[in-house]
């Protein structure tokens, strides 16, 4: 492939809309769109092996960057990105890190149903 054709693939992936998530010590996590699927699978996979006692997967580097995130950063992005799935993320992270109850009744894991 040639140098020309590299730099303008390149050119290309730098001009999508990145997710930048702004972190406490002023820096910015930047990641590609298609990460918050991978995101979402890692969070429900966490809260999978959470609710069955097992140990935790490795979160995504998204779920890290969000989590650490403030608030209003959070309704930042979700208000950038128009829906409410890195909230949710950002809420379930910090019930599997155990910083806050669930609200509402217990819920519990039956192979593969949520009671």
């Amino acid at each position: 492939m040639s140098l020309r054709r590299r730099i303008r693939r390149a050119e290309k992936t730098a001009h999508v809309d990145m997710i930048v998530v702004p972190q406490p010590d002023g820096s910015a996590k930047r990641f590609h769109p298609d990460a918050l699927i991978d995101a979402l699978v890692s969070s429900w996979d966490r809260i999978r092996a959470s609710l069955d006692g097992e140990p935790l997967p490795d979160p995504h580097p998204l779920l890290d960057a969000v989590y650490n995130a403030s608030g209003e950063a959070v309704d930042e992005l979700c208000r950038v990105h128009g829906d409410g799935m890195i909230g949710f993320m950002a809420g379930e992270e910090s019930v599997v890190r155990g910083d806050v109850e669930r609200p509402g009744p217990e819920v519990t894991w039956n192979g593969g149903v949520c009671e």
